[in-house]
């Protein structure tokens, strides 16, 4: 959780979050980082003119074979520099931008189809992907509305390993509700 309310001269933040990786618990599926991570955060000033005081309550988890609710207070004063887009940022941040999903085509890497077949309870998530080099280890990470959840897609590659077709199980609760018409986020990443 983040919250920017200590903060002054901040009309807008936008953080990037690099692909995160998958991890698998007893049985479960998850997304997160290891090690590192830095998340680049982009803060736009009401008045360009005078300085960001950057003041940020941060609420995070660290988890290993349980997770531990972690707090930090961060603090950071900037003052007005060059205009936006000019300035250059430093190698750290520059890798993990770089790791930032990019929106379809750009990355060239395309979703060419979705599909979901099978009864409330047991439904089946069928994606179609292309790469213009050949995929080595794609992912795909699905974020829905509650109460669904994705399992660990099955993964079946074309002979030159440009085209994917991925199948990944729906979860959903006791009620055995059905995924129809409902807004999903897909990320493939490779």
């Amino acid at each position: 959780l983040f919250d920017w309310r200590a903060a002054d001269n901040i009309k807008a933040t936008d953080i990037r979050w690099p692909a995160p990786k998958r991890f698998s618990a007893y049985g479960f599926d998850s997304f997160g980082y290891s090690g590192e991570v830095v998340l680049p955060i982009l803060l736009a000033a009401a008045t360009p003119s005078q300085a960001i005081t950057a003041r940020l309550n941060l609420s995070y988890m660290i988890c290993a074979n349980v997770c531990v609710p972690m707090q930090a207070d961060l603090a950071l004063d900037i003052n007005p520099g060059p205009k936006s887009g000019s300035s250059t940022p430093s190698p750290l941040i520059r890798r993990y931008l770089d790791r930032v999903p990019s929106p379809m085509g750009k990355t060239g890497m395309t979703i060419n189809s979705t599909q979901i077949s099978g009864l409330p309870g047991k439904q089946i998530l069928h994606i179609k992907g292309h790469s213009d080099r050949p995929f080595e280890a794609p992912d795909l990470m699905v974020e829905g509305p509650e109460p669904f959840g994705f399992g660990r897609p099955t993964v079946t590659y074309s002979a030159e390993r440009r085209d994917v077709a991925m199948a990944l199980p729906v979860y959903v609760g006791p009620g055995k509700a059905k995924l129809t018409d409902q807004t999903v986020t897909l990320t493939l990443v490779d």
